[in-house]
């Protein structure tokens, strides 16, 4: 099974290192396609979320995963507000301006969220289906960072 972390890390020591818990190495590769390319992505496309993760990338400054979500945006994000997005810049349309703007806030300031920012995609006209996505694709990438900091950090890169 392909695996996005060890694509990341490049690091053959440490693939053969997280194949001593191979559920969770597989399980984590299952939630990366389930949150970043699922086969009904509802009211978030496979293009949004993939902006999203680039731009979530960037904001957490972890070098292996923003130099992945770039250049898989580069390949899969065609619309042009998508790739802006991606690229930190804001949104002007009013529903993507709420999910950036929640995305931007539970990124960087996860407990400022609250009852108020929800009501706020449910006001831009975002399904609760598609809430429930968008806090799985954040969930998910917060966790994904966080495990390939740790392996850059145990490979020695600079903290």
């Amino acid at each position: 099974m392909a695996d996005v972390i060890d694509e990341m890390i490049a690091d053959p020591a440490i693939a053969r290192l997280r194949r001593a818990r191979e559920d969770v190495v597989q399980l984590t590769q299952r939630c990366y396609e389930a949150v970043l390319t699922p086969k009904e992505p509802g009211g978030l496309s496979a293009e949004e979320r993939m902006a999203l993760a680039c731009r979530m990338a960037r904001l957490t400054g972890v070098p292996a995963a923003v130099a992945f979500y770039d250049a898989h945006a580069r390949a899969t994000v065609q619309n042009q507000t998508l790739r802006d997005v991606a690229a930190g810049s804001p949104a002007h349309d009013p529903r993507l301006a709420a999910i950036v703007a929640h995305v931007d806030r539970v990124t960087t300031n996860p407990h400022a969220s609250g009852r108020a920012e929800i009501a706020a995609l449910v006001a831009a006209g975002i399904a609760e289906r598609d809430i429930v996505a968008l806090s799985e694709l954040i969930a998910f990438l917060s966790y994904q960072f966080r495990v390939v900091r740790g392996l850059e950090l145990l490979r020695g890169d600079a903290a």
